[in-house]
């Protein structure tokens, strides 16, 4: 399986390729590797469902079947290196959603305290929902599936990801992030 996040902020397109064991699987907790300050970006993926290269625009659509969630811990201070997407850990993936939405997607994150004081309010930024025109995200994937098909065969199982127009998640040890889309439970991070 190969893992392509793509990045809003770049300008033309750049994909970077993960592998599947920088995921951490589900239900599994994220460990953070020391006290600094550390964030999630958050992403939103489709999953190929057969195979294809050289894939035009028009047909992307019929070689996608499925989003999930996903999440990318780094640093705050995020001194990019070569490896930053390869790492163990690099990317949490959530839970396959099989029905495509076709209005809008909205995400929406809520936080569990789990160090035993239920009263202690986690010290994070939940921000409110982010609301994703699914047309617009449909039309950015299809980009994204004919550029990468044009250089790599895109197999069953492979995700492609884009970045999600939301402030990244503040990652707090011992605090759950869940995550949903349109209200269905889609992610769950993890962290200890």
């Amino acid at each position: 399986m190969k893992i392509f996040t793509i990045e809003l902020s770049h300008t033309p397109l750049q994909a970077r390729l993960s592998v599947d064991s920088s995921l951490v699987l589900r239900g599994n907790p994220w460990f953070l590797p020391y006290d600094g300050g550390w964030q999630a970006s958050l992403f939103l993926a489709v999953r190929i469902s057969r195979l294809g290269m050289n894939i035009a625009q028009k047909f992307a659509p019929r070689y996608y079947n499925a989003i999930c969630l996903m999440a990318h811990p780094h640093e705050c201070a995020d001194a990019e290196t070569h490896f930053e997407w390869t790492r163990d850990g690099a990317l949490i993936k959530g839970n396959d959603m099989e029905q495509l939405p076709e209005d809008n997607v909205t995400v929406s994150v809520s936080v569990e305290n789990n160090n035993g004081d239920n009263n202690a309010a986690p010290r994070t930024n939940v921000q409110s929902p982010v609301d994703i025109i699914a047309t617009d995200f449909y039309k950015e994937i299809n980009k994204a599936i004919e550029a990468i098909s044009a250089y790599h065969t895109l197999k069953t199982g492979d995700l492609i990801a884009l970045q999600i127009n939301a402030e990244p998640l503040k990652l707090i040890e011992n605090v759950d992030y869940k995550l949903s889309i349109n209200n269905t439970h889609a992610l769950t991070v993890k962290v200890r």
